[in-house]
């Protein structure tokens, strides 16, 4: 598959894909990538701050009483639970969409590494949520 020259350009957006569900779970995913991204970058400088605090000698009682929000462990918390979340709607619409198409459950256990009782589950979950 060729790289997109124009990879820092948003495509998509999730409003704007309004029937495709896989199309709309990617713009998810993407704007969730670009906004850990963001907090990656915050969470190095805080992380450094820390560093630098304990290097001159602070106590860590200290230093972590006086971190200001957003903590880094927040930052990465954060990060961990907004990937999560998209890379499950993700994994969930391509579920779906394969299998509407008439992929058979093992095939895409096959191609997503995972049982054919967890695509079973991921397809029972998309059906309730009304996807």
């Amino acid at each position: 598959m060729p790289e997109d020259s124009n990879a820092d350009q948003p495509l998509l957006t999730p409003e704007a894909e309004g029937g495709d569900d896989v199309l709309a779970a990617l713009a998810g995913a993407l704007a969730v990538l670009e906004e850990n991204q963001r907090r990656r970058e915050q969470a190095i400088v805080r992380g450094n701050a820390l560093v630098r605090l304990r290097r001159e000698g602070w106590s860590w009682e200290d230093i972590l009483l006086r971190e200001e929000p957003p903590r880094l462990t927040a930052l990465l918390n954060e990060s961990a639970q907004a990937l999560t979340h998209a890379s499950s709607e993700l994994r969930r619409s391509q579920a779906d969409a394969l299998h509407g198409a008439g992929v058979t459950l093992d095939r895409i256990a096959r191609l997503f590494g995972v049982s054919r009782q967890r695509v079973s589950s991921l397809l029972r979950v998309r059906r309730r949520s009304g996807g």
